[in-house]
């Protein structure tokens, strides 16, 4: 919806491996999702920081008001 590709990983809940089987506290030290990975800065892991940075992406003109 924002206009933004991405690429989702699955992560199991309960053994918190992704499905590589990396194990994701190496990504988010809590080990909980949502987690963005940038290759522009430091990952976002707390949800008003990720939706912020979609707004900030979002092409101009297609933000509904």
């Amino acid at each position: 919806m924002a206009g933004i590709p991405v690429a989702l990983g699955k992560v199991d809940r309960h053994s918190k491996r992704t499905a590589s089987g990396l194990d994701f506290k190496t990504i988010h030290s809590k080990g909980w999702a949502p987690t963005i990975e940038r290759e522009d800065g430091p990952q976002l892991i707390e949800g008003p920081a990720i939706v912020q940075y979609i707004a900030d992406k979002m092409p101009s003109g297609s933000r509904h008001t």
